[in-house]
């Protein structure tokens, strides 16, 4: 693994700096927001019950809350791939169990489901059955569609922004990056970063999609996308601002585009850099 890749195992990495940096008190208030306390999580030993802590976290869709905690507590510790980790690879206490837990049961998830519907997360979105048949008829979908589109000739939108005129694009179709400007120097420490830019004028509009990019983080002296990396991407964001963690000085840059209802994605946004100087 290349320097400052995200962790696919961050699950496993984080429950064993659980079971080894923090106190029985300090995983106590970790499991505080639970609807039962970590003493009551199952598991006969502390790494199993550590272990059900992070999974339930995970299956409620909050485990980068429960690391941002974790950040609260421990500072000198590194937590920005742990959580970067749990952001790109949510789904992975479902998908590679870690050996030492033994799964959560329903009854302590109990009383989640009204703080996910708060939240606004999907709560069907938490079953793996239903999420992989969602997944696959999106594959189907698109299969189709592009079946469709080279039977009726080439009508997706240029990748990169060519302007107004024939072949062009309409500047309205292209969001244009407010917050935080290019260049911008954040002298606060790194944690909660909040992106916003102008709303496009399209008749299919779906959602905008927006990419953080990072320097050195998959590949020293790199950007991921230039080492045909994917730092961080959301597909479904429906505002015109969304709010992400950043937990590094590491420099950062982002961009966003529109994508229609039918899966198309117009041209993207010029990259825009930022980075945190505390």
């Amino acid at each position: 693994m290349s320097p400052g890749t995200p962790h696919s195992d961050w699950h496993i990495r984080l429950r064993r700096v659980l079971d080894t940096s923090f106190t029985q008190s300090e995983l106590e208030s970790l499991g505080a927001a639970l609807p039962v306390s970590f003493a009551a999580l199952p598991g006969e030993s502390r790494a199993e019950q550590i272990a059900a802590l992070i999974a339930a976290y995970s299956k409620a869709q909050r485990a980068p809350e429960l690391i941002e905690h974790c950040g609260e507590l421990h500072p000198e510790l590194r937590w920005e791939l742990l959580w970067h980790g749990a952001v790109r690879d949510p789904f992975a206490v479902v998908d590679a169990p870690d050996p030492v837990g033994r799964g959560v049961p329903e009854d302590p998830m109990a009383g989640w489901e009204d703080t996910i519907a708060t939240a606004g997360s999907p709560s069907r979105w938490q079953d793996p059955v239903w999420r992989k048949r969602w997944l696959w008829a999106l594959l189907v979908l698109s299969i189709i569609m592009g079946a469709q589109s080279s039977l009726s000739g080439p009508a997706d939108p240029p990748a990169t922004w060519q302007g107004t005129g024939p072949g062009g694009v309409a500047p309205t179709d292209v969001p244009f990056p407010l917050e935080p400007p290019d260049g911008t120097v954040f002298t606060t420490e790194p944690g909660s970063t909040t992106l916003e830019w102008t709303p496009v004028e399209i008749g299919s509009f779906g959602s905008y999609a927006v990419e953080v990019d990072c320097f050195g983080c998959c590949r020293e002296g790199q950007w991921c996308t230039d080492v045909g990396e994917t730092y961080l991407v959301d597909r479904l964001v429906e505002d015109t601002t969304w709010t992400f963690g950043w937990f590094s000085t590491q420099p950062g840059r982002w961009r966003v585009w529109a994508v229609s209802t039918n899966g198309v994605e117009y041209p993207k946004s010029a990259w825009s850099e930022f980075r945190y100087q505390p």
